[in-house]
């Protein structure tokens, strides 16, 4: 689910004529903005007792390789990590760490050891689900597409100082 002001979320719980009023203090100053309903494709898998929604995302599978991580284990993304993302904001979290990076960089300042950034699988989660959302609403991803560009430079050019 999209807004101009970056409200993204899988609320399949409302029926299809249901709304949700979300009061956002950070960007649109307690506007009610009306969420309409909007599943994410899903399948339910049974891991370790637990039932958990696992969605098949190339990108995940692809870094958990790359870093010799499991990729069925990494893969897995939890109802708890859905509802995360749902009610968060992820370009806006994305957008707080590029603020973050800019300043230490600016101010020749490791800012990791006073801000907690988001990992790289929160990262990769929130984009993936932001991005399926997008697709699924027949939008372009061009704009998350250069937000991630922004961010990769970014955090390129900052570890390049601080590590």
């Amino acid at each position: 689910i999209h807004t101009r002001y970056c409200i993204w979320g899988d609320w399949s719980d409302l029926g299809k004529d249901d709304h949700y009023f979300l009061n956002c203090s950070f960007r649109i100053d307690q506007k009610k903005v009306i969420i309409a309903k909007q599943s994410l494709p899903e399948i339910q898998v049974s891991i370790a007792n637990k039932t958990r929604l696992y969605q098949p995302e190339a990108s995940l599978r692809q870094y958990a390789t790359e870093h010799g991580l499991d990729p069925e284990n990494f893969s897995v993304i939890t109802g708890a990590e859905k509802k995360r993302w749902a009610m968060g904001c992820f370009p806006a979290d994305l957008e707080r760490d590029i603020r973050c990076y800019q300043g230490g960089i600016k101010r020749n300042e490791d800012t990791r050891k006073y801000h907690k950034f988001l990992t790289d699988r929160d990262r990769l989660v929130g984009e993936e689900l932001l991005r399926c959302s997008i697709v699924k609403s027949g939008l372009s991803t061009t704009w998350l597409d250069e937000l991630m560009k922004e961010w990769e430079k970014t955090y390129n050019q900052f570890v390049q100082i601080f590590n």
